[in-house]
């Protein structure tokens, strides 16, 4: 949806909501980048497993 871009050198103008919406693209797409890294660990066993009871054993020490 962009609108009216004004371009003066290296200086671009979108709007308050263009610019949101890229960022809210740019957030995404890290966040995905970050599950299929997640994803691809998993597939080779670079992961640590632990049961519900571990964590609460270790905060109550």
């Amino acid at each position: 949806m962009l609108n009216e871009t004004i371009t003066t050198s290296e200086t671009v103008t979108i709007s308050r909501e263009e610019y949101e919406q890229l960022l809210k693209a740019k957030n995404n797409l890290e966040y995905l980048e970050k599950l299929d890294r997640s994803e691809q660990q998993l597939r080779e066993g670079k992961v640590i497993r632990k049961t519900w009871e571990e964590p609460k054993e270790m905060a109550n020490g």
